[in-house]
């Protein structure tokens, strides 16, 4: 996804089934070990 600061942002697209809530502060939380363990940058982490 373009950006005007950064040049290129990553980009995810959710598709959330029928009857599944979504908590992107769950998400968020989910993410935060891959971080900590290197396996992704903390910048891919949703700000949105």
């Amino acid at each position: 996804m373009a950006d005007p600061q950064w040049g290129e942002r990553p980009f995810a697209l959710l598709v959330i089934r029928e009857g599944h809530p979504f908590d992107a502060k769950e998400l968020k939380e989910h993410l935060k070990p891959f971080v900590e363990q290197g396996h992704i940058n903390k910048w891919a982490i949703p700000s949105q």
